[in-house]
């Protein structure tokens, strides 16, 4: 009987580190959020009608896919991806992107004030991947809160000239 459990727990180890070795290995990369295509510096703050792009960079040129998932202040999630390509340097938006029931979106049709976070990951065909958060604020235009801030002082003194 403990030769049997012996063979047993042998057997075990034997095919554990047999497999290690192909375990998928997850790593970050650097992304971050830019105001174009092809553009590198990081912002995050973006005004009503500036489009957030997404800088992924890969940490190696292979043949690889890429995804992000971009969730909403109302924690709705949208998707974005490539792939595949080799490229170590991607940009996406949501311009192309498609709604968690898979209906095709864009920026301007999903853009919501307030904190906006994105998850990203890049998987390639080596069976590496790499993972990354980040996330940008959508603020309100200054002029359309200035023009917003007349209208209502307007509408105040008309009020308390017919009153």
């Amino acid at each position: 009987m403990k030769k049997g459990i012996l063979i047993g727990c042998v057997v075990l180890l034997f095919v554990i580190f047999s497999f290690t070795g192909q375990a998928f290995a997850i790593d970050t990369f650097y992304i971050h959020t830019t105001d174009g295509d092809q553009h590198t510096d990081t912002v995050d703050t973006f005004g009503w009608n500036e489009t957030p792009w997404l800088r992924i960079h890969l940490p190696r040129e292979f043949l690889n896919a890429t995804a992000s998932w971009w969730q909403s202040p109302s924690s709705s999630y949208f998707f974005t991806g490539t792939g595949p390509g080799t490229a170590p340097d991607l940009w996406l938006s949501l311009d192309s992107g498609q709604s968690a029931s898979g209906d095709p979106v864009n920026w301007a049709s999903v853009r919501a004030l307030g904190l906006w976070t994105i998850n990203a990951a890049g998987y390639f065909a080596d069976n590496d991947i790499y993972s990354g958060v980040t996330s940008f604020t959508v603020t309100p235009e200054p002029v359309s809160g200035l023009l917003f801030l007349l209208g209502g002082l307007a509408l105040v003194g008309a009020r308390k000239k017919s009153a």
